[in-house]
C-alpha cells in the first residue's frame, strides 16, 4: 500500500502511468473523445518498448522472443470490410503521429535557436563573472538569498582557452581556476563605479572566509520570552548591501 506522502513504494506504477499518458496524449491531440479507443495500441506500444531495467523489452521477457514488428498494411488486403477499415485507420493515425512529432520538433528547435546569440569575447574585454555557486556555500547567513547578487567583477579576459572558455585575471589571492565558461560572463558595458573588484578568500571546501570589519547598528529583539541582542555587521571585501544582523552574544 502507497499514499500521497509516501509514493515512493509504488514508483513502477507512477513511471508507467506517465509513460502510457504521454503515449495518449500524442494520439488524442486532436481526436479527445476518443481516447479509450488507443488503448490496445498503448499496451502494444508498451509491451515491445525497451526497458532499461530488464534489458529487454516485456514482450521478450515473458514470451522469449522479439516482438513482432507493424507491417504496413493496402487497403484490400483482408476480407473482413471491419478488420481493413481498422488497419487502414491504423496507418493513418501513425502517419499523423509521425507529422505530429516532426512538427513538435520543429517548434522546439526554432524556440531554442531563437534564444541562442553568437555571443564572442575578446582579450581584453571586461566582463562580470557569475559566482553563485560559490556564493550558496557560504556559512553566514543572508536577510534574502534568493535576491543577493550573483556576478562579480569586472574583471579583464587574459586568453581565450579553446572556443568557449577564456581565462581572466583575477586577484592574486583568489583561490579558484582562472578559466570559466563564457555563459558565466555578462559583458561590461558603459563606465560606471565598479561594485565588486577583489574575490572574497574560499577555503578549500568551497566556504567563503569572512572577518569582520565594523559594526553598524545594535538592537534588541524578542525571541520567545527572552530579549537577544544583534548587532548589524559589515564583512571585509563584501558591498555593504550584504551587511546583516547576528546575535551578539555569538560574535
Amino acid at each position: 500500500m502507497s499514499s500521497i506522502y509516501h509514493s515512493q513504494t509504488n514508483g513502477q506504477s507512477k513511471v508507467v502511468n506517465m509513460c502510457v499518458e504521454q503515449y495518449l496524449r500524442c494520439f488524442v491531440h486532436q481526436q479527445p473523445r476518443k481516447w479509450n479507443s488507443f488503448l490496445p495500441r498503448a499496451k502494444f506500444w508498451y509491451n515491445i518498448t525497451y526497458h532499461a531495467s530488464t534489458g529487454m523489452t516485456p514482450f521478450q521477457a515473458l514470451y522469449g522472443r522479439l516482438p513482432p514488428t507493424i507491417p504496413h498494411y493496402h487497403i484490400g488486403m483482408s476480407p473482413v470490410n471491419e478488420v481493413d477499415q481498422q488497419l487502414a485507420t491504423r496507418d493513418e493515425i501513425l502517419s499523423l503521429l509521425k507529422a505530429n512529432l516532426h512538427a513538435a520538433n520543429n517548434r522546439m528547435q526554432q524556440l531554442t535557436n531563437s534564444k541562442k546569440h553568437d555571443i564572442e569575447f575578446q582579450e581584453g574585454d571586461w566582463v562580470f563573472l557569475k559566482l553563485h555557486s560559490y556564493r550558496q556555500q557560504s556559512f553566514f547567513k543572508r536577510a534574502c538569498k534568493k535576491l543577493a547578487s550573483h556576478f562579480y567583477g569586472p574583471y579583464q579576459i587574459e586568453q581565450q582557452i579553446g572556443k568557449v572558455a577564456y581565462k581572466l585575471k583575477l586577484h592574486e589571492e583568489s583561490r579558484i581556476h582562472l578559466v570559466f565558461h563564457m555563459s558565466l560572463f555578462k559583458k561590461k558595458l558603459g563606465d560606471y563605479p565598479l561594485t565588486t573588484v577583489e574575490l572574497p578568500p574560499i577555503a578549500d571546501n568551497g566556504d567563503i572566509l569572512i572577518e569582520l570589519e565594523v559594526i553598524l547598528d545594535t538592537c534588541w529583539i524578542k525571541k520567545g520570552s527572552r530579549c537577544v541582542e544583534e548587532s548589524l555587521v559589515k564583512w571585509k571585501q563584501l558591498l555593504d548591501d550584504n551587511a546583516i544582523w547576528e546575535n551578539a552574544h555569538e560574535l
